[in-house]
């Protein structure tokens, strides 16, 4: 999808969206933690959750740098192993990890910022036909480039950046994306995945962030989830008097799935809508494109972080699963008034139930989680 013959580009400033570098709040969080004298960090490779008649007792474990492995028991044992889970994995038993395109992470140095963009904000570009990427501030002299691919992972990504992403960039990112590119021996690259959340009743163990539930990283809300996750359990689990209560655990699990339904709705419908949508070049969709970036353009400033803000909703700042679903409504009924508006009419039903088909069968299976 292009706007003038080029691929649009659009930028959320705060307060519709605040980002963040991730690598400076973790090392925030970590230094306050260890500053906690209840707190003990040891730094190693979990290998094998210990069970004792059916329930989690502890982990085993080795020691960064060391070849022995120890054990550590504890009365409840969490298990954040992300996106590549290995002792969480036999808990995804409801829904498994699914992906369908792949990310590469670039740094751009010395790069020129597109008009309107600050240190609080995402620029998303798409309408390439071979990608869709977002931009994000990390300091004055860089930022950071995540690039999503659809289908397999290419196997030269050095000179897919070089021929398949900068020709296609913004005039003031092309040659950031080349100097980027030709400065590493191998640009980073990993599969994404998206996943609806597992409630597991197995006793003993909580499991939490992306081995818990995941979705296409391209609205960059990850630290969003992490951090109101974290939040719940914080009180959830100060109102556990023993944490070897499984009933009392497990009731937790499920008001926590449940009072997590609306927000994490909002978020992860939004991310794959945003992928799908974006990676389609069917001319049938090429309309509902054009007036989604129409939408997250025209939102006036006062009225950002409203109900009605779109780009809130892309941002992870408005979850509210009503505006989600009005503004669903309003993306295909704005889209087919368009096309009813700009086109003669017999032309404009053949071309409007097209886009109804389509439209129809991207929202079931984004949907089904939901079902």
């Amino acid at each position: 999808m292009r706007l003038g013959g080029k691929p649009a580009v659009v930028t959320l400033p705060e307060p519709g969206m605040l980002v963040m570098r991730h690598s400076s709040l973790v090392g925030a969080l970590r230094k306050k933690a260890l500053s906690q004298q209840s707190v003990t960090v040891i730094e190693g490779v979990g290998k094998e959750l210990l069970k004792e008649n059916g329930r989690v007792v502890g982990v085993k474990y080795r020691r960064k740098g060391q070849d022995n492995m120890e054990e550590m028991r504890a009365p409840l044992v969490v298990v954040s192993d992300g996106h590549y889970p290995h002792l969480s994995s036999e808990f995804q038993t409801t829904y498994k990890p699914t992906s369908k395109s792949c990310c590469l992470a670039l740094m751009l140095k010395d790069h020129e910022f597109g008009e309107g963009f600050g240190k609080h904000s995402l620029e998303f570009v798409v309408g390439t036909l071979h990608a869709q990427w977002n931009v994000f501030y990390i300091n004055k002299r860089e930022i950071r480039s995540m690039i999503y691919v659809n289908g397999p992972t290419p196997s030269d990504l050095n000179n897919f950046v070089e021929e398949k992403v900068a020709p296609f960039a913004p005039d003031h990112m092309k040659e950031s994306y080349l100097r980027s590119a030709k400065s590493v021996s191998r640009v980073q690259s990993v599969r994404t995945k998206s996943m609806a959340a597992n409630v597991d009743s197995t006793p003993g163990v909580l499991v939490l962030g992306d081995a818990f539930n995941n979705r296409h990283p391209i609205n960059a809300c990850g630290m969003t989830v992490a951090l109101k996750d974290v939040c719940y359990w914080w009180n959830a689990l100060s109102n556990v008097k023993d944490l070897t209560d499984d009933k009392a655990i497990y009731e937790q699990k499920l008001r926590f799935h449940k009072e997590r339904l609306d927000w994490a709705y909002a978020l992860n419908v939004m991310a794959e809508l945003s992928t799908r949508l974006f990676s389609l070049n069917d001319e049938s969709i090429i309309k509902m494109q054009q007036f989604m970036i129409k939408s997250l353009r025209s939102v006036p400033e006062e009225e950002r972080s409203k109900p009605n803000d779109v780009s809130g909703l892309f941002g992870g700042t408005i979850t509210d699963p009503k505006a989600v679903n009005n503004m669903l409504d309003g993306t295909i009924q704005g889209t087919i008034q368009e096309i009813y508006d700009t086109q003669p009419y017999l032309y404009a039903v053949w071309e409007a139930m097209k886009v109804r088909r389509k439209w129809n069968a991207m929202m079931k299976e984004i949907m089904e989680p939901y079902a």
